[in-house]
């Protein structure tokens, strides 16, 4: 299983991804809250073949656009 841990702020967020065993597979890079980035995230999340836990920082209302995105593209 892998690890994607959002970090989220107003208008960005940074995006790291841990192997099972808790080792760093894909170095924090910032993500900003476009359309398109989103839809980047999403496309880059379904190349791996291992389950995901998607863990996303509760940040009063600044998470719903990620947290939207990923719901309708499938994903927890």
């Amino acid at each position: 299983m892998l690890a994607v841990g959002i970090d989220v702020s107003k208008s960005k967020s940074t995006v790291a991804i841990l192997n099972s065993d808790g080792s760093v597979l894909v170095k924090p890079y910032t993500m900003e809250h476009t359309q398109s980035d989103m839809c980047a995230l999403a496309d880059y999340l379904r190349t791996f073949s291992e389950p995901l836990t998607i863990l996303m920082e509760y940040t009063g209302h600044y998470h719903y656009p990620v947290l939207k995105k990923l719901q309708q593209e499938g994903f927890f």
